[in-house]
């Protein structure tokens, strides 16, 4: 950390004003040197003209307010809301939840070189139903709900891979639906996938 020389009393009024030059050069080398602790600035700043008033990488803080200010945040910050403990990060493409007091939490740590991974949809029965992604090893697998119409089903995973799973569907009569069929399935996986 640079050390900071901020005088507010100088020049003083009897001060001469041949050396109002040196105040003034001193006072811009210490606003440098402030500023350059957490940001790119010119000078004493010790960053360059092209990169002045970039922040550097960690100097950024967290921006705490109301959910309805995550808009109001910059690229590249993270904002905790007050009224809803929710975590955002905002990017070029817009707000990212991260994270809060609701989130899903995996109950153990992936393996090193991994992380979790969740993949959702609404598939028709019958075939190879893709999970979007490719797991390190065959995920989790949940279905929440099989529809024909407005007549229900009960799916019964019939085989997870690290790419997909094959389900079937029995109706209320208990017949058995193997092949592609008007039947659809809302399905959840969780697995982990490579790094």
């Amino acid at each position: 950390m640079p050390t900071i020389g901020w005088d507010e009393a100088s020049p003083a009024d009897g001060d001469a004003a041949s050396s109002g030059d040196d105040v003034l050069r001193s006072t811009k080398t210490n606003i440098a040197g402030g500023l350059g602790t957490s940001m790119y600035w010119p000078g004493t700043g010790g960053g360059s003209a092209a990169s002045a008033g970039i922040m550097k990488p960690g100097a950024a803080r967290t921006f705490y307010g109301a959910e309805s200010a995550v808009s109001a945040a910059q690229n590249g910050q993270l904002m905790y809301a007050s009224d809803t403990s929710r975590l955002w990060y905002v990017g070029t493409s817009g707000p990212v939840y991260l994270g809060g007091q609701y989130g899903i939490e995996a109950a153990s740590n992936p393996k090193a070189g991994a992380r979790w991974q969740m993949a959702s949809g609404v598939s028709r029965n019958g075939g190879l139903i893709p999970f979007g992604v490719t797991y390190g090893a065959p995920p989790q697998v949940t279905i929440s709900a099989v529809t024909s119409g407005s007549v229900g089903g009960i799916s019964v995973v019939t085989g997870v891979s690290t790419t997909g799973f094959y389900s079937s569907v029995y109706d209320e009569t208990n017949t058995l639906y193997t092949a592609l069929s008007a039947w659809s399935i809302h399905w959840l996986s969780l697995g982990t996938v490579a790094i």
